[in-house]
């Protein structure tokens, strides 16, 4: 089995274990409400769950994703599939139903692998009093545990029409309910020049703010050499590690992608070089080939060549006379529109004074294809 899963919650042997565990471990301990905060794809949710991992003994978990939510009938209609799920854990199923049956519970059956599961309709109305009322009733100490409440991409509330309404209410009750744990997930919002956060709403006395920064070079190599040496007994060189890193960027899931593309192409071999790196990208790009294609032929030639331009030069100064020599006969103005509009389709991001690719595949395409 691929020891390294991409795209998905990791935990166990699967997790690099990292510095900002001990913080988030002890502020639980110390019964504070956790803020946590990072960029998208850094590992924010695996952290959690990992952190979790060791209080199962003592909590129960309830954990809603609020990432894409558009109405409050939404939001409720997450937190009781959430309750539902933590219930059951300790329930029959028919007593889950009857305790939940005012939100009209059924269940479900997925015909490839017989997993049950519950399924809850969007009710209309819901007022942010209704939902309170709903944590209210519900999150409460069971079986001699208390919960942890485990709102994951909270900035999703920002979508709602009553979020004025909505977030100080959640926030009043979360800071007043003393013996329920709390811990909330914000992602950085890469692509909006007005980098909002919901967290500030919810800062108070009781609070620990964490920051998720990316994970240190170092710690990912020793990370990756251990794993690869304990599952295959294949020894990866220094210089593959580097070559990946810096191909795959800072963010943990695509570099988990670019190691797990690297063990499907090992084969037998017991040491592993950049030749099998490179076997590995022309594996991904396969993956994408069609979403490429579809991208860049959307675009207009000014666009494609800026793109070509920073795929080529990781530190371009887009206001640099280099940089607009490089462009050639355009105004700078109009250099600037086509840069925000990449921005806009979130092919990009600025991060300090330098755009980097939402996705670190398609800037190695681009280079393979156009910059090599």
């Amino acid at each position: 089995m691929n020891p390294f899963p991409y795209g998905k919650i990791v935990s166990g042997k699967d997790f690099c274990p990292r510095t900002e565990e001990a913080l988030v471990r002890q502020s639980l301990e110390n019964n504070k409400i956790i803020l946590i905060n990072g960029k998208p794809k850094v590992g924010k949710t695996s952290l959690v769950k990992q952190v979790l991992s060791g209080f199962t003994s003592t909590n129960f978990f309830v954990n809603v994703d609020l990432n894409i939510i558009d109405s409050l009938g939404e939001v409720e209609r997450r937190i009781v599939l959430a309750l539902m799920q933590a219930d059951v854990q300790t329930m029959p199923f028919k007593e889950v139903l009857i305790k939940y049956q005012k939100y009209s519970p059924s269940i479900k059956v997925d015909d490839t692998n017989d997993d049950i599961s519950f399924s809850v309709p969007l009710r209309t109305g819901v007022s942010s009093v209704a939902v309170i009322d709903l944590l209210k009733t519900f999150l409460k100490e069971k079986d001699g545990k208390y919960p942890i409440l485990f709102l994951d991409n909270i900035q999703g509330l920002f979508a709602l029409e009553e979020q004025t309404e909505f977030i100080p209410i959640l926030a009043e009750f979360i800071g007043s309910t003393r013996k329920i744990r709390y811990i909330l997930v914000e992602t950085v919002d890469l692509y909006s020049e007005k980098k909002k956060s919901l967290l500030a709403d919810f800062s108070n006395d009781y609070t620990q703010s964490v920051f998720i920064d990316p994970l240190p070079e170092t710690k990912y190599s020793d990370f990756l050499k251990e794993k690869f040496l304990e599952s295959a007994n294949v020894v990866l060189k220094d210089e593959v590690i580097s070559k990946l890193i810096s191909t795959a960027g800072p963010l943990t899931m695509d570099r988990q992608h670019l190691a797990y593309a690297l063990w499907e192409v090992k084969g037998e071999e017991k040491s592993l070089e950049t030749t099998h790196l490179t076997k590995a990208l022309k594996s991904v790009f396969d993956k994408y080939k069609e979403f490429f294609d579809v991208i860049f032929e959307e675009l207009t030639p000014l666009q494609r060549k800026i793109l070509k331009l920073l795929a080529k030069e990781k530190d371009a100064k887009i206001y640099s006379k280099n940089f607009t020599d490089k462009v050639g006969p355009v105004a700078g103005n109009t250099i600037v529109k086509t840069i925000q509009a990449l921005v806009k389709r979130r092919i990009i991001y600025k991060e300090g004074p330098y755009y980097r690719f939402s996705n670190p595949f398609f800037r190695e395409w681009i280079n393979r294809l156009f910059n090599d």
